[in-house]
């Protein structure tokens, strides 16, 4: 990416190099897009997703169900045992209760995932009160029939799933979807909060937060592969990030190329548009093989386009298509 001169290193810190207890993961590919808490065991998730009109129907199905406005609490502990009527018949279970705050919330119609990790699984609204209690920022205590089987500590909860509802919301706003009765007082809520936190907060420094969530810990961000431009004319700084330019120094994605958001030929791209994310909405994001600010028109964005994609329309390799911003997102112009 152009935009800025030379090679510089910017480094994300937060906090200590060591692992939190519960990190935040969204993703976006083929159409479908997946945020996900995960507590650093790896044995219990709560999770949103969705798909886009044109998403690839092979991948990421297996995830669903894909429900709007609704999270998927996943459980994966070798205590809890399935019966043959889990695995067999499909029964469910009401006996797993999370506490949190001093306050115990039964998840409804627990049942025994087998094709996807085999793991237990509830669904559960984004509104739900034992949402709001994790949001006030106490860790997490699981049972079942009746003993405990782990307690978490809140270190990274509250944070990772305000990062998780804002990203997933921000896709269902885009594909539409109306906020149901069961999740709009907590919805509108965040989306104020959003909306402040972000009048006070560099374009820059909400980037650099992002490339720190994703890489669970400290991240480098090549200089020039950060663009800035002002795509919607309020006179506040907007930032490119192309995700080529990005390395984790730790967790999951430590020896990933482009702290795992980057394909076999091209890389997520993630742009930071003030006005949109003093909304609350989620920065603009789509795959490409580079992206620019273009250097005449400092108001549009310059997305390369695949080798492949170059050859059939008898352009350079890396060819580019421009865009506009539209108030509600990006659009082609010539």
């Amino acid at each position: 990416m152009r935009g800025v001169a030379g090679f510089i290193i910017v480094v994300c810190m937060a906090g200590s190099a060591s692992a939190q207890t519960w990190s935040a993961r969204t993703t976006l590919d083929q159409g479908w897009f997946r945020g996900t808490v995960h507590a650093v065991d790896r044995r219990m998730a709560i999770a949103c997703s969705g798909s886009y009109p044109d998403a690839d129907p092979m991948y990421g199905a297996e995830d669903g169900p894909h429900v709007p406005y609704g999270f998927t609490v996943e459980m994966a502990f070798p205590q809890i045992v399935a019966s043959e009527a889990h695995t067999d018949r499909a029964a469910t279970r009401d006996d797993i209760v999370l506490v949190s705050n001093g306050l115990g919330y039964q998840l409804p119609e627990v049942g025994f995932n087998m094709l996807n990790g085999e793991r237990w699984e509830s669904h559960i609204s984004i509104g739900d009160q034992m949402i709001a209690s994790l949001l006030a920022g106490d860790g997490l205590r699981v049972f079942a029939q009746g003993s405990e089987v782990v307690s978490y500590d809140a270190d990274g909860l509250a944070d990772g799933l305000l990062t998780v509802i804002r990203f997933c919301d921000s896709h269902w706003a885009q594909l539409g979807q109306p906020v149901p009765d069961h999740a709009r007082a907590m919805l509108m809520a965040l989306r104020d909060a959003a909306g402040n936190d972000a009048a006070a907060a560099s374009m820059e420094q909400v980037a650099l937060d992002r490339v720190t969530a994703q890489c669970e810990g400290p991240g480098q961000v090549r200089g020039d592969f950060i663009g800035r431009g002002d795509f919607d004319g309020d006179g506040t700084e907007d930032i490119v990030l192309d995700w080529r330019g990005v390395r984790c120094q730790g967790g999951s994605f430590a020896s990933a190329q482009g702290a795992g958001q980057c394909g076999m030929h091209d890389c997520l791209v993630s742009v930071f548009v003030s006005s949109a994310i003093a909304r609350g909405e989620a920065p603009w994001e789509r795959l490409a093989v580079d992206a620019r600010v273009d250097a005449d028109t400092p108001a549009r964005l310059v997305l390369g386009n695949s080798p492949a994609t170059c050859s059939r329309t008898a352009q350079a390799a890396g060819c580019g298509q421009a865009y506009a911003w539209n108030r509600s997102g990006f659009v082609q112009v010539p």
